[in-house]
């Protein structure tokens, strides 16, 4: 498998980061930093040695299954990169599953039919509704991800989420994926991130009042005081 890097959260689950996707989003987190930001620098700078030095290698499933068996993981977060691009990703979704692990895939929305049956939930990301705007961000059309939100939108297990982003992605546009969503599934989950390191709470957070009126769900993850930064299972320092 692709993937390169595994934290575990203070709730018990954990989060895997797969490496590569073929969408290149102008703001990307991982073109920026490879590792989990909530890692201490002093740990993300070893990190980045060692993978310079190629002293990281990609886990096996067996190892990646052992590796989350040992530290009490039930439920494993799919993200990256873009792990539906993994070729192994639906052999290990079988094996977590046969292993009592739940999987919550996060991803761009292309490919999902042979995966949904498979994990307990997804994330699924509408970068913008506008198709001239999707390919500016992503340089990929949208239209495969707006078939697979009309496909899978009403199921319980999709969570949608997309980006705000100042002078690309403002809350014009997500009013607009907001009433695209609403006609599929009125009570979907929507989340909205901003751009890591943007400073535009305030602005998103007005933005997300108005998106309420049409999917009463929206929200976006906030987090308040000390940040405990995850515990690294995977590479080993």
């Amino acid at each position: 498998m692709k993937v390169y890097q595994v934290v575990k959260f203070k709730d018990g689950s954990a989060y895997a980061t797969f490496w590569g996707c073929d969408w290149e989003c102008t703001y990307c987190i991982w073109k920026k930093e490879k590792w989990n930001i909530c890692l201490s620098q002093h740990l993300r700078d070893e990190l980045d040695k060692r993978w310079s030095s190629k002293d990281i290698s990609f886990l096996e499933i067996d190892d990646f299954i052992n590796l989350l068996k040992a530290n009490n993981v039930d439920l494993v977060f799919l993200g990256g990169g873009e792990p539906t691009q993994d070729p192994q990703l639906k052999d290990f979704l079988i094996t977590a599953r046969e292993n009592r692990i739940e999987s919550w895939i996060i991803t761009n929305s292309e490919n999902m039919d042979e995966f949904f049956d498979l994990a307990k939930g997804f994330t699924m990301s509408l970068k913008a509704l506008d198709e001239n705007l999707h390919l500016k961000i992503t340089g990929h059309s949208n239209e495969k991800v707006i078939k697979n939100f009309e496909k899978f939108g009403k199921s319980e297990k999709v969570v949608a989420e997309s980006v705000y982003s100042k002078g690309l992605v403002e809350c014009d546009e997500m009013m607009k994926i907001a009433k695209f969503l609403s006609k599929i599934n009125k009570d979907i989950k929507f989340r909205i991130d901003p751009e890591v390191n943007e400073g535009l709470n305030e602005e998103l957070d007005e933005c997300i009042e108005h998106v309420r009126k049409i999917i009463p769900n929206t929200y976006r993850i906030k987090v308040t005081g000390k940040v405990e930064p995850p515990q690294l299972l995977y590479p080993k320092i």
